[in-house]
């Protein structure tokens, strides 16, 4: 084992009695009544679990480890009054009834650098792990996780508070990760319940003592890492953070009552508030990176920046004129630069313009803006701008643009979005499909559909001789079954550009054809849905997913069509911010009318189909409450779409039944007035498209149909959609 000790030169060694033993060095005799059975000291040195109780003594280099010592005194692993070399030893798990969980060095006690890790110490007095009114020359690439002070309540005439949650120090402290790592976490003083997270408490010795020094140093691409609070007398103590431009040191908890000093290195903190509660703040040189300032003034009895002050992000009250900013009594001469690379908007402003102060004209030419030119609220969107003349942020809400959505934040845009390009497009792209039975039936010549309906049999025409195997069995009752999906992009009018992807499927059963009144026959048709949808805008993501029930009454009359539909349905969406994810529920119904007539050139080879869709939408989403905490508040939307078209169809010899189509829309009554916070959102709607394309069908042996479909649009959509499938017919 190696030794914990050597170089104890001329001084008496005894062994006190209880459960580990003490090795005691003394410059003067000690009573043997207090001897135990065992020596403390031989040829091996201090064994495991001893004490070193030095009190007066000079003693050389410690090593080793000291785990669960208990001591009624200071110092469970090591008390000192006298002189004691480097320390390099780990210390866990010992507590002692008063300072210092694992070493009390008092006002007389000297003790070289420190090396080892401190780990679940406990004092019932002050310094969880390390009590020093003494001289520690420094600490190096140590770690004190997990140590703590604690107000016992049998020990409270030692002292009413406790202090330092790791290290308590009335005298200057050195602290040092040298190409090495000194972390500080999980540190804490338990006084009577009350938890606080400490890591440091620096004291005052007395009223003409003066303020301690406490140093952390990082060099050689060392790390010093503090998720414990740093903490002093209220009177003040120096903290100076110094090293090389390789290292870092980082606070992730607070810092209080101390005057900052920053050297060389480079410092991080993870919020402004954390360097708030200070005496001053000096940045000499180096880099200090601040991750984010709230919205209230950091004041100082002085400041001054000749180094580098980063802030990733600054919150701004616009409704208050307030923002994060640094603020002192006294302002020293500054030469550095203090760059802001964000800003966070907590609220909106009043108007449409507001100026906020960010830095006293005594350094206000130091700061610069290298973030975005724009930032956004929970609502609006702002274009953002500082002055180096008087430091003021100027935050104004118009864009310039002429689109009214670029005015807002995206993620409150989600309701009109979706309802517009995601349960508007679905519920349109089912009244496209859902005429199956008519678009089937009315690309057959009149004299095949004549023939199909009074026969039953092949048709076949005696002048042109075509025969038309397409549809032997149309007037039969048949299942069909419809995918679909289109990729597109819509430019909303007075919203942004969407990216869309629609999807989803339709399957339908037609009756058998039956004559009505006034020479009409008539086709029912049953319908089921599911319909999906995706949007991209602005950074926003949604989704929506759902399903549909509808039905169809067709009526023929010679070279005449007329279909109805009917369908209602609901989606589920989810929709992805900046601030997190959003889940909102829709519902959905429309009635749609088609009409159409057929002109047939060369006995039906050649048709053209003009034709009219009239439609109405009904789209209703359900206030609800966005991730970023806004209201929501959606009136439903009606839609009327208007969609007069041509098709030009082909029947050929070999039964394939190519076709051209092409078709307007209109989209009329579209609107629908939809609020965030009671603040009225741009009101969108789909712009005119033209719809193009071609498509095929073909019988397939005698009990099958399949076709397919491909459509441009250009204009308010822009894309394509595709579509196919497979009709089969039962009965005989």
């Amino acid at each position: 084992m190696s030794k914990y000790c050597c170089n104890i030169d001329h001084k008496r060694v005894v062994a006190l009695g209880g459960g580990a033993r003490t090795l005691v060095i003394s410059a003067f005799f000690i009573p043997l009544f207090f001897l135990s059975s065992s020596e403390a000291y031989s040829e091996d040195g201090i064994k495991s679990n001893d004490r070193i109780y030095n009190r007066g003594g000079d003693i050389g280099d410690v090593t080793g480890i000291f785990n669960s010592n208990t001591s009624a005194e200071g110092g469970a692993a090591i008390y000192n009054t006298g002189k004691i070399g480097n320390i390099t030893a780990d210390f866990i798990n010992n507590e002692a009834q008063a300072r210092g969980g694992a070493i009390a060095n008092g006002s007389a006690g000297v003790i070289g650098n420190i090396t080892g890790d401190f780990i679940g110490n406990i004092s019932s007095a002050d310094g969880g792990a390390i009590s020093n009114e003494g001289a520690i020359s420094a600490i190096i690439n140590s770690n004190f996780i997990n140590n703590t002070v604690k107000n016992v309540d049998e020990y409270e005439f030692l002292q009413d508070d406790v202090y330092g949650g790791a290290i308590y120090t009335k005298k200057d402290l050195n602290i040092i990760a040298d190409n090495g790592v000194s972390i500080f976490s999980g540190n804490k003083v338990d006084d009577d319940g009350v938890i606080v997270q400490n890591a440091i408490y620096a004291d005052r010795g007395g009223i003409f003592s003066k303020e301690p020094v406490i140093t952390l140093e990082a060099k050689n691409y060392g790390q010093i890492i503090f998720d414990d609070q740093i903490d002093g007398n209220a009177k003040g103590y120096q903290l100076h953070l110094k090293g090389d431009k390789t290292s870092e040191i980082s606070f992730n908890n607070s810092i209080k009552n101390a005057h900052i000093t920053l050297e060389e290195t480079n410092v991080n903190v993870r919020d402004g508030v954390y360097i708030s509660d200070n005496k001053s703040l000096d940045v000499k040189s180096g880099v200090l990176n601040i991750a984010n300032m709230n919205s209230t003034a950091i004041n100082y009895e002085k400041f001054t920046v000749n180094g580098s002050i980063n802030i990733n992000s600054v919150d701004v009250d616009l409704a208050n004129n307030s923002m994060g900013h640094f603020s002192a009594d006294e302002y020293g001469e500054s030469n550095g630069n203090i760059d802001v690379k964000g800003v966070n908007l907590i609220s909106d402003s009043h108007g449409s313009a507001t100026k906020v102060l960010f830095a006293d004209s005594s350094y206000a030419d130091t700061v610069t803006y290298s973030g975005a030119s724009h930032a956004y609220s929970t609502i609006y969107k702002y274009n953002v701008g500082y002055n180096p003349d008087d430091g003021f942020f100027t935050f104004v809400r118009s864009s310039g643009s002429m689109n009214p959505s670029d005015n807002f934040n995206p993620s409150v845009l989600t309701t009109p979005v979706s309802a517009q390009s995601g349960a508007y497009s679905t519920q349109m792209q089912t009244f496209n499909y859902a005429f199956q039975h008519a678009d089937n039936f009315m690309s057959l010549p009149i004299f095949e559909r004549i023939a199909l309906k009074e026969s039953g049999r092949y048709a076949m025409t005696g002048s042109a001789g075509i025969y038309s195997p397409l549809l032997t069995r149309i007037e039969n009752a048949g299942y069909w079954v419809k995918p679909y999906v289109s990729f597109e992009n819509i430019p909303l009018r007075n919203g942004p550009k969407v990216n869309t992807i629609a999807y989803g499927s339709l399957i339908g059963f037609d009756s058998s054809i039956k004559p009505v009144k006034y020479g009409f026959d008539r086709v029912l048709t049953g319908y089921i849905g599911y319909n999906g949808a995706s949007q991209n805008y602005s950074g926003v993501d949604t989704y929506q997913n759902g399903g549909l029930l509808g039905g169809t009454v067709t009526l023929y009359r010679g070279n005449f069509f007329n279909a109805i539909t009917l369908s209602a349905g609901a989606s589920l969406g989810e929709s992805h911010t900046m601030y997190g994810k959003d889940n909102f529920t829709m519902l959905l119904a429309g009635i749609g009318n088609k009409l159409g007539y057929n002109f047939e050139f060369k006995d039906g080879k050649y048709i053209i189909q003009p034709s009219m869709l009239m439609s109405y939408t009904f789209v209703n989403t359900f206030d609800y409450t966005n991730s970023a905490g806004v209201h929501i508040d959606s009136d439903p939307l009606h839609a009327i779409q208007l969609t007069p078209g041509v098709k030009f169809i082909m029947n050929t010899k070999n039964g394939w039944q190519p076709y051209v189509g092409i078709n307007m829309v209109w989209n009329i009554l579209n609107k629908n007035k939809v609020t965030a916070n009671d603040v009225r959102l741009p009101e969108m709607s789909i712009k005119p498209y033209v719809q193009y394309g071609l498509g095929v069908q073909k019988r397939i042996k005698d009990k099958f149909l399949a076709f397919g479909q491909a459509m441009v649009s250009n204009g308010g959509r822009n894309g394509v959609s595709l579509s196919f499938g497979l009709r089969w017919f039962i009965g005989k």
